[in-house]
């Protein structure tokens, strides 16, 4: 997250604790893309791929961790998300894995097991 005006650890070190208008008050930062309307500390911490929600909310949007990952993190993700090399990485590792746009994709369990080598 690359927040404007605001610190982008300062953002993503607080994204499960503090709402985008808590950040404000409470840190001085705007953390507008990198904060959650409403914080659902349930749901970030749920099991989603090899990983958490919350640890996919700046790779995956909402949509993808669900029909990609098949993962229900709303209330801990983001509609979009930005481009990152990072995100770029994990999503071509997943696709490949998973077989995401081949005529043959794998279930999601065998793309974990693939994704986790």
């Amino acid at each position: 997250c690359v927040p404007p005006g605001g610190v982008n650890t300062v953002c993503k070190d607080f994204l499960e604790e503090l709402t985008c208008s808590r950040s404000t008050a409470v840190l001085g930062c705007r953390c507008g893309g990198c904060c959650f309307d409403a914080v659902e500390p349930a749901v970030c911490q749920r099991t989603c791929a090899l990983s958490t929600c919350i640890g996919l909310s700046g790779l995956f949007s909402c949509t993808e961790s669900a029909t990609v990952l098949g993962c229900d993190c709303l209330g801990c993700c983001f509609e979009t998300v930005a481009a990152s090399p990072a995100a770029a990485s994990y999503r071509a590792m997943w696709a490949a894995a998973s077989g995401v746009g081949s005529t043959a994709a794998a279930s999601p369990a065998a793309a974990i097991a693939a994704v986790a080598g």
